[in-house]
């Protein structure tokens, strides 16, 4: 990648972390707008696959709760077994 000088005329090789300086210097609402989208992109996108897989294992979101504290109890449970009436 590579400049051409405005005075000169000439090209200078530039590196992408010069350029990325010179965006942030010069763009900072443009860097912030960016960050802001990839974070939200980086949000939906694991919603998206979150969903897809109840998609896949054929349940709603309520029911993956319900499996969940029923799996945690039977496990509390075997753990620490009640006393037996006699």
């Amino acid at each position: 990648m590579s400049v051409r000088n405005r005075t000169t005329g000439e090209l200078s090789p530039v590196t992408h972390l010069v350029v990325a300086k010179w965006l942030v210097h010069n763009h900072p609402p443009l860097i912030g707008l960016c960050m802001s989208l990839t974070l939200i992109g980086l949000v939906l996108g694991g919603f998206l696959v979150y969903h897809l897989y109840l998609v896949f294992r054929n349940t709603t979101t309520n029911e993956s709760f319900k499996w969940k504290d029923l799996a945690r109890e039977i496990k509390q449970r075997a753990k620490c077994p009640r006393a037996k009436a006699t």
